[in-house]
């Protein structure tokens, strides 16, 4: 699945520096296609279908030329980048757990696919399309967007309803024709220009520009760790929690997770490398941000996994996607939000020990508002004060 020629994104494939020698060799190496096998025997109906040779077809580039492509292409790539894995099973005949695993990993990272524009020739059999699918990538906590594009080909299955079709169920006579299509030169300049437009946008932005280098790596090693963690989930079915006994013979009863969720932030929030406001802080995400939680601890922490590795945020800040946000804090305490980076410290003084440096939008339960210009919060279960000008 993950090819060093390829830059993969959402199961398709990226255009980028690093596959120009692909785009030139061959575009089967590019697109996620599959063959329309209708003959006679398969197509439902007894009907024989009309091979490309006895037919007229227009391999010419449309653009937009469709509104149902056009609808079916948007709603496909939204389903994509929100990994509705439901909406993309109405679009793939078929998909592997492996696939989604893919999808739902990346979809943690790529916000939005943006500025969806469909080029068009006419595909193998009839009322069939090929389908060359540019969009821009918006990728979490970058504002660079990256050209992508991808060719594919959509046609109806015996009992007429389209689908989306993959590479792995190619017959050969499709894989020719598809090169036919592929040799029309407005194609490869298509490619050709997504290719340089890419070039120049991860050039402008060199953070991203890192962080793509190390994209399919980082994929790879989140999708090991889901699959494993599926795994135990499978093997410890039908058990919801375990109970363990320390040497004074006092039993803790935890939950077994079956699997990983996806949960997202409330609000602007410190990952950590342990399960301590104390530990070292190995990063933030912004308030919105969708995280793969590996495990809701009862000390009131959740493993999640950041950038690859495993890291650790206050559950309080966290709710399953589609839940409730209120949920994310006690109702019946008030909090403050600090409104930019603060010093947190022991007393109600400048001159006092700092206890933790405060991010913009971290929350804290509120105690008191003093008449002295500070604030006091409760800080890891201890009493903690911040200047009043920087909380609301």
């Amino acid at each position: 699945m993950f090819q060093k020629a390829w830059n993969v994104i959402k199961g398709h494939y990226f255009v980028s520096s690093c596959i120009i020698f692909v785009v030139i060799c061959g575009i089967i190496a590019l697109v996620a296609v599959l063959a329309l096998k209708q003959d006679a025997g398969e197509s439902g109906e007894g009907e024989e279908v009309v091979a490309v040779q006895d037919r007229d077809r227009d391999l010419s580039l449309k653009t937009n030329a469709y509104d149902f492509i056009n609808s079916a292409m948007t709603d496909y790539y939204t389903a994509l980048a929100n990994n509705d894995q439901d909406k993309i099973k109405e679009y793939v005949e078929y998909i592997s757990d492996n696939e989604l695993f893919n999808i739902a990993v990346k979809s943690n990272y790529i916000e939005s696919y943006e500025n969806i524009t469909c080029y068009t020739q006419d595909g193998f059999a009839p009322n069939s399309y090929y389908v060359y699918v540019s969009y821009d990538i918006k990728m979490v906590n970058y504002e660079t967007t990256l050209p992508g594009l991808v060719g594919l080909y959509y046609a109806p299955n015996g009992a007429g309803k389209y689908y989306i079709y993959r590479r792995d169920d190619m017959d050969q006579e499709l894989v020719s024709d598809f090169y036919d299509a592929y040799s029309v030169q407005e194609v490869k300049d298509l490619f050709t220009q997504v290719t340089d437009d890419y070039n120049v946008a991860i050039a402008s932005d060199p953070a991203l520009a890192e962080f793509m280098g190390g994209f399919e790596t980082l994929v790879k090693d989140e999708m090991a760790k889901l699959i494993a963690i599926e795994e135990a989930g499978e093997a410890a079915e039908g058990n919801t929690e375990v109970v363990t006994t320390d040497g004074d013979g006092n039993e803790t009863t935890e939950p077994v997770n079956a699997g990983p969720e996806i949960v997202k932030a409330t609000t602007k929030v410190n990952v950590r490398a342990s399960d301590s406001e104390n530990a070292e802080k190995i990063g933030s995400v912004i308030e919105g941000a969708e995280l793969t939680r590996l495990e809701t601890k009862v000390n009131g922490w959740s493993k999640i996994i950041y950038n690859g590795q495993e890291g650790y945020i206050k559950s309080d800040y966290l709710v399953p996607v589609g839940g409730d946000d209120t949920q994310a804090t006690d109702p019946d305490k008030t909090y403050v939000t600090v409104s930019e980076n603060v010093n947190v410290r022991k007393e109600a003084s400048m001159d006092a020990e700092r206890v933790v440096l405060a991010q913009a939008g971290d929350k804290f339960e509120l105690v008191e508002k003093l008449s002295n210009g500070w604030t006091k919060v409760k800080y890891n279960g201890q009493d903690a004060f911040i200047k009043s000008e920087y909380v609301q």
